[in-house]
């Protein structure tokens, strides 16, 4: 993954499978200013700290790690969003 992103630079993002949690890795991209996305792993359990909702996105919370042996791998609070998108002329989540 490293490599991969290697050529990745600020502002761009990286979509992953929701079986990736390298956190680390994901905290090292976003001291880049890259941002990463993943769909929600069920196995990983997060808290939300903070939560806020504006037009279409639904949900914007800002997350914490609540998994023993993650902590630390990612020092900043995270950001889970969702939002809905226009797919084939529909709205969807």
């Amino acid at each position: 993954m490293i490599a991969l992103c290697a050529v990745l630079q600020a502002r761009e993002i990286a979509i992953f499978d929701k079986g990736y949690a390298y956190f680390q890795n994901l905290f090292s991209l976003a001291g880049r200013g890259i941002f990463g996305s993943r769909g929600r792993k069920t196995t990983c359990s997060i808290m939300s700290v903070k939560r806020k909702v504006i037009g279409n996105i639904l949900r914007d919370d800002e997350s914490t790690l609540k998994v023993k042996k993650f902590e630390g791998h990612y020092r900043k609070r995270m950001r889970r969003i969702v939002t809905m998108v226009e797919v084939d002329g529909k709205m969807v989540v």
